[in-house]
């Protein structure tokens, strides 16, 4: 058998098993890959989209807006008591009037202080929960490049080794420099491969 034969199989052999540890490779690639967390966990994507819909209604008041109109109800009904309660005196009304708003008005600045305090805090809680999803994105997407990276290394460095040593076994088997006896193995290996 021919040198150059015998190297072409060599190199077949090498491209063979390449292969199959390629497949087995790839196998336990994509078996990793289905264990891989997923990027957004769905109670925490739930429980922002609940933090969210909490922070517009403590913006938009809606929170609040029952106890409003229940208070405003109670001025209203306490400014008419007041008025049947003064006995046709005008001072004597106004005044009950003027206690009565004073007294809602400070209950309704508390509710817009507090529901005001909920809304920054449940925007703080919400933006809090934002950052914490795209961290772990970033962190999922840096721990897959970083994999990537290492699985390309891998592989150049199987190919760096097979190679060289296929090429230093035609540059032993013919001696010589092995420039055009490279070339010659590469390509009866190619053609004996039938590519």
């Amino acid at each position: 058998m021919p040198l150059a034969s015998a190297a072409a199989i060599a190199a077949a052999i090498s491209g063979t098993t390449e292969l199959v540890q390629g497949g087995m490779a790839a196998y336990k690639r994509r078996k990793a890959d289905s264990l891989e967390s997923p990027v957004e966990d769905p109670q925490q994507r739930l429980e922002l989209a609940r933090l969210r819909r909490q922070q517009k209604a403590f913006e938009t008041g809606a929170v609040a807006k029952t106890d409003q109109e229940r208070l405003n109800s109670i001025l209203k009904q306490q400014s008419q008591s007041s008025a049947r309660m003064s006995g046709g005196e005008v001072g004597v009304a106004i005044g009950g009037n003027a206690k009565n708003t004073a007294a809602i008005g400070d209950v309704l600045r508390k509710i817009g202080s507090n529901t005001r305090d909920k809304g920054v805090e449940a925007g703080k809680l919400s933006s809090g929960l934002a950052d914490t999803i795209s961290n772990r994105k970033l962190e999922l997407g840096i721990l897959k490049q970083t994999k990537e990276e290492a699985q390309a290394a891998q592989l150049q460095k199987g190919f760096n080794q097979n190679s060289q040593a296929a090429l230093s076994y035609g540059v032993q088997s013919k001696g010589g420099d092995g420039a055009g006896d490279k070339m010659a193995m590469l390509k009866t290996a190619l053609k004996f491969l039938g590519v």
